[in-house]
């Protein structure tokens, strides 16, 4: 079963990216009640409910999220997500992701990444839209921090802002 909660986590493969579907549903934030299966070797999660309290204090759910990340759990070819609880979708066009490595001191080290994929999924997997976007040449290993800055009118403003730090999470498993 954790195999199979690491694969949907994972849904970054290409039939999968344009919506993430999996991870969203794994990541509802109105998520109250959830199911796991498994027979020989296929494995199912019910993850379709949403009976839970809607989330307070909270503005977004983001993938990785922001703050210490455990490298045991995210690979360099994840897609990132990014979904405002408030229900708006930016519209694709107007969507400005910059992902800058960072150094000692939280300082910019380097140019920010390439993102090699940038869409925006409207549907209601996870009740609410998403942005999805993968970086190129990340590295994930302890000690590796980077910003992530979202805007969504083109890069005039910035939407959200916030740290990635990958970290050793040895013993997670």
């Amino acid at each position: 079963m954790v195999g199979a909660v690491d694969g949907f986590m994972d849904d970054s493969d290409e039939s999968n990216i344009d919506r993430i579907g999996h991870r969203r549903w794994c990541l509802n934030p109105r998520m109250r009640r959830t199911g796991f299966g498994q027979a020989g070797e296929y494995a199912a999660m019910w993850s379709m409910d949403s009976s839970g309290p809607d989330p307070r204090d909270v503005e977004a759910v983001r993938y990785p999220p922001p703050g210490y990340v455990p490298v045991e759990l995210f690979e360099a070819h994840y897609a990132w997500n990014f979904s405002p609880l408030d229900g708006r979708a930016p519209a694709r066009s107007d969507v400005v992701v910059t992902i800058q490595p960072l150094g000692d001191y939280y300082l910019p080290a380097g140019e920010p990444l390439a993102i090699d994929y940038l869409e925006v999924a409207e549907d209601g997997y996870g009740g609410t839209p998403c942005v999805i976007f993968r970086p190129s040449a990340l590295e994930v290993a302890p000690g590796k921090a980077y910003r992530c800055r979202l805007s969504f009118d083109e890069g005039r403003t910035t939407a959200f802002d916030y740290v990635v730090e990958f970290v050793s999470g040895e013993g997670l498993r």
